[in-house]
């Protein structure tokens, strides 16, 4: 539940490693469905990806810039470029493979 500042804009889009940029809300039956996978890949990818989890009631204007319509929207950087945008539920093993 960060807020998007300076630093997490570098951190995202300087990072040498992939990053995993998740859009949630606390009432969202679909992203409370994601919440235990995300969890299992931060301690799995620990130092070989980046994770950032917005609440998008707290960060309405970086959802609107990313066009955030659904949730939950998962958006993965690779070398500061975004490479696949997801909305919804995704299997674990599409998110692993897209980080690795």
């Amino acid at each position: 539940m960060k807020l998007y500042n300076k630093k997490i804009k570098r951190e995202i889009f300087a990072s040498k490693i992939p990053v995993l940029v998740e859009f949630y809300a606390e009432w969202c039956g679909p992203c409370k469905e994601m919440k235990p996978i995300i969890e299992e890949l931060k301690k799995e990818l620990k130092g070989k990806a980046k994770f950032f989890v917005f609440n998008i009631e707290e960060n309405l204007k970086l959802g609107n810039k990313f066009m955030v319509f659904n949730l939950p929207t998962f958006l993965i950087y690779r070398n500061g470029k975004i490479i696949k945008k997801l909305i919804g539920v995704q299997k674990r093993e599409k998110l692993l493979s897209l980080l690795n």
